[in-house]
């Protein structure tokens, strides 16, 4: 919560219990109280901007105030009798004890979607914004897609950063207050060599924007990251007519069901590989509806594998002309996205490595080209299967964290997720340079041979790194 938020809540906790208290005499305290309510609430509004989540703050507010103007006239404190017998006593306290928790309600909106900070990206230039259209095939639906772009740029000395999401759904318009740290339109930076290409695709309930800070990390290090939004499967997609899609919730509902169906604890048990094969298969072949959606992923991939040729001869206008090395491709992506990441990759000779965020390596076994997998510990043996007899330079990456979406900026965005850091599991920040850190380096090992520590000079195989052990 912000500043002006944070004072306005506990303004309205302090009125409360002013309201409530049993003795008399509390109008003068409670008249300057709603005074410097009111005071921080105007300053909200006008330094930092409505947004939803506070509507029932915004309520509070009013209703305080129009119950002490009711009791001005009134001859007892609010809520206070001269006498009163044992069992009124207990239920006007129960009353009060209510009361209090409904006010904890109402405030708990703002607090559970925070307006939230992230850190800067580290590399040497700053992060340019823009969106592209892309009409895909007929198979993948239809719809023209407004695609996300980040790039290396150079600043007008009067630019300032665009919001996190400028222009976003009502359901998420605190977005549009988080300071973002990429700049809109800005000019491509003056660069002495092609920029190679990374495609995110989101989890599905995702969005393009759900990385934003891996995709803004790999830009400032003169990476083009495009990351496109997939109607029915991103929580809110902005489509390229200007109009915006939700979430699928029957759709998404299904899938979810098929993903988290995999038996990883049936898996694990099992020692045998054949065991552990038959396990796979099993799913993999009963599962039609995430085989279809994945085959639907993989068009769109390989159309946008299209579109980035049309990019760079000039066919879709443009900053980016003969400016993309297409030699150097890889494709990334967060659950679901990882895993059609994965299987695009490898069927199209365009793409050369692979980046999976904590995502089900399926559907491929075992992997042919370079591949970065970083995940929570429970995928630890399923990724391994999948990739042990790969010849091809793996790199595995166990981080200490339980969460799906602690890969995302979920974990700045949900309080509750920042929870866990008292357990003591990874900070957010922990979680997001040990990700950039990783990427960044098997991606300049790839492709131009820049080593690494991290690495520890992998040239084939699977080299397996646990959170801690590279320090």
């Amino acid at each position: 919560m912000r500043s002006f938020e944070i004072l306005l809540a506990l303004l309205i906790g302090v009125q409360y219990l002013l309201m409530v208290a049993q003795r008399r005499g509390r109008r003068p305290q409670q008249l300057w109280v709603l005074a410097a309510m009111a005071l921080a609430l105007g300053l909200h509004l006008a330094f930092e901007g409505q947004r939803w989540q506070m509507i029932p703050a915004y309520g509070l507010c009013g209703v305080m105030l129009l119950l002490w103007l009711w009791r001005l006239g009134q001859k007892r404190h609010y809520l206070v009798k001269v006498q009163s017998a044992p069992g009124q006593k207990i239920k006007r306290a129960a009353f009060k004890v209510a009361g209090l928790f409904l006010v904890i309600l109402l405030l708990l909106p703002a607090y559970l979607f925070p307006v939230f900070e992230t850190p800067a990206p580290t590399g040497r230039h700053s992060v340019g914004l823009t969106w592209l259209p892309l009409r895909p095939a007929s198979q993948v639906g239809g719809q023209e897609l407004l695609l996300t772009v980040w790039y290396p740029s150079r600043l007008r000395p009067d630019q300032r950063p665009d919001p996190y999401m400028p222009q976003p759904p009502w359901f998420l318009n605190q977005l549009q207050y988080v300071q973002g740290h990429s700049f809109a339109n800005a000019h491509l930076a003056d660069l002495h060599q092609l920029m190679p290409v990374v495609i995110f695709t989101h989890e599905l309930g995702g969005m393009e924007l759900q990385n934003s800070q891996l995709c803004q990390e790999l830009a400032s290090q003169g990476y083009l990251v495009i990351a496109p939004g997939l109607p029915g499967e991103a929580l809110f997609t902005r489509l390229g007519d200007g109009q915006g899609q939700l979430l699928n919730l029957t759709k998404a509902h299904a899938l979810w069901d098929s993903v988290q169906g995999f038996p990883l604890a049936a898996f694990e048990a099992k020692q045998q590989p054949e065991e552990r094969q038959n396990i796979d298969q099993i799913y993999w072949k009963n599962q039609p509806d995430l085989q279809q959606t994945l085959a639907q992923r993989r068009l769109l991939l390989w159309n946008l594998l299209d579109a980035l040729e049309e990019i760079n001869q000039g066919k879709i206008s443009s900053l980016f002309v003969g400016r993309l090395d297409l030699t150097r491709i890889a494709m990334a992506g967060h659950g679901l996205g990882g895993t059609a990441s994965l299987q695009a990759c490898e069927g199209d000779q365009r793409c050369s490595l692979s980046i999976l965020l904590d995502a089900l390596p399926i559907g491929v076994q075992p992997p042919t080209k370079p591949l970065v997998a970083i995940h929570r510990p429970e995928l630890t043996a399923l990724s391994q299967f999948h990739f042990q007899a790969a010849e091809a330079p793996l790199l595995q990456v166990e981080l200490p964290t339980e969460g799906h979406w602690d890969m995302t900026d979920l974990k700045w965005a949900a309080p509750q997720v920042r929870m866990r850091d008292v357990l003591g599991e990874l900070s957010p920040e922990a979680v997001q340079t040990a990700t950039n850190r990783m990427v960044f380096a098997f991606l300049q090992f790839q492709f131009y041979d820049q080593p690494s520590p991290l690495l520890q000079s992998q040239t084939k195989g699977l080299l397996v790194r646990r959170y801690g052990t590279w320090e």
